[in-house]
C-alpha cells in the first residue's frame, strides 16, 4: 500500500464523517475563525438547516440480487466536462480558517476534475489559481460600478487571460453583511472595537495549533 493510500485509510478512521471533522475544527480553531466558517445565512443557520434537511431527504433504494454497475456521475457543464455535477463553491476569506485554503481547495478540485470557483476575496490571485487548476478553474466576480465599471473589466481581463473557463457572476445585496454566528463571536468583520479585536486575539491564542 503506498503512503497516499495508507493515509487516506488512517484519517477515514479518524474521521469517519464530516461531522467528525466539524467537531475536530471546532476544538482547535479560534472561536470566531469557527464560527465565521461553519455559520450560514438567516436566524439560527436557516439556510444551512435546509440545505441539511434537503440532502436528508434524498433517499437511496437499494435492488439486492441484481448485478449493476455504478452509475457515471459525470457531466458536462458549460461546455467542459467534469467527473461530478458539484464543485466547490466561492468562499470569501478561506485562511481564516485554515492557512493556505484556496491551494488545498483548488489542487483538490483540479486531481477530481470537479468545478473550483476561486473568491474574490483570496489569498492567492486568479492567475496563480491558474497554475493549481487550470482544467476546472472558475472565478466569482461581483459587479463594481465605479469607475465606469473598471474594476470588474479588469478582472474578467485577467480571469480570461488566466484561462478561466466560468464566471460566476454574484447577483444579491450590494451591502457589507455577516452572519448572526460570526457577528456574536466578535468577529472583526463585523465590528472593529478594540473589545472584538482583543476577544479574538485571545481566542487565537488559546488555539496555538490553528
Amino acid at each position: 500500500m503506498d503512503q497516499g493510500a495508507s493515509t487516506f485509510l488512517d484519517l477515514a478512521r479518524r474521521f469517519p464523517t464530516s461531522f467528525d471533522l466539524r467537531d475536530r475544527a471546532r476544538r482547535l480553531m479560534p472561536n470566531f475563525a469557527f464560527e465565521y466558517m461553519d455559520g450560514g445565512a438567516g436566524a439560527v443557520d436557516l439556510g444551512v438547516r435546509r440545505n441539511w434537511t434537503s440532502l436528508d431527504n434524498v433517499e437511496l433504494a437499494p435492488r439486492y440480487g441484481k448485478v449493476v454497475q455504478p452509475p457515471s456521475c459525470e457531466a458536462t457543464l458549460f461546455g467542459r466536462p467534469y467527473n461530478a455535477p458539484i464543485g466547490i463553491s466561492p468562499i470569501g476569506g478561506p485562511g481564516t480558517a485554515f492557512p493556505g485554503a484556496e491551494t488545498y481547495l483548488a489542487k483538490a478540485a483540479q486531481k477530481l476534475k470537479v468545478p473550483y470557483t476561486l473568491g474574490l476575496l483570496s489569498g492567492i490571485t486568479v492567475e496563480e489559481a491558474a497554475q493549481l487548476a487550470p482544467d476546472v478553474l472558475w472565478f466569482q466576480l461581483y459587479r463594481f460600478s465605479r469607475n465606469d465599471h473598471q474594476i470588474g473589466l479588469d478582472l474578467t481581463r485577467r480571469a480570461a487571460a488566466a484561462g478561466v473557463h466560468v464566471l460566476a457572476e454574484v447577483r444579491g445585496a450590494s451591502a457589507a453583511r455577516s452572519s448572526g454566528r460570526s457577528c456574536a463571536s466578535r468577529c472583526t468583520a463585523c465590528s472593529t472595537t478594540s473589545t472584538s479585536s482583543s476577544s479574538a486575539a485571545t481566542s487565537a491564542a488559546a488555539r496555538r495549533r490553528w
